[in-house]
């Protein structure tokens, strides 16, 4: 599982564990899984889809940073809003 906290200005809006974190990087689409190779890239304003316990969980966000290492993803956003 990967442990993922969503963070904004205003400052911790969630924390949760995911099975795979899906998003759009100005890079193009991500699809992370646990063990992945450390990563930071930039967010567009795109949907983040999380796929939790208790189902998949949508977000839209409105930019921002993503950081993953050791099963841990830190998203910095602007904004965040659920879906």
């Amino acid at each position: 599982m990967i442990t993922v906290r969503i963070v904004t200005p205003q400052g911790l809006y969630k924390e949760t564990e995911t099975s795979i974190i899906n998003v759009a990087t100005t890079g193009g689409e991500l699809g992370i899984l646990p063990n992945h190779l450390p990563l930071a890239a930039m967010l567009k304003e795109s949907k983040l889809r999380l796929t939790e316990k208790e189902g998949v969980e949508e977000y839209k966000l409105k930019g921002g940073l993503i950081y993953f290492k050791r099963n841990k993803a830190t998203i910095l956003t602007p904004s965040v809003e659920h879906i």
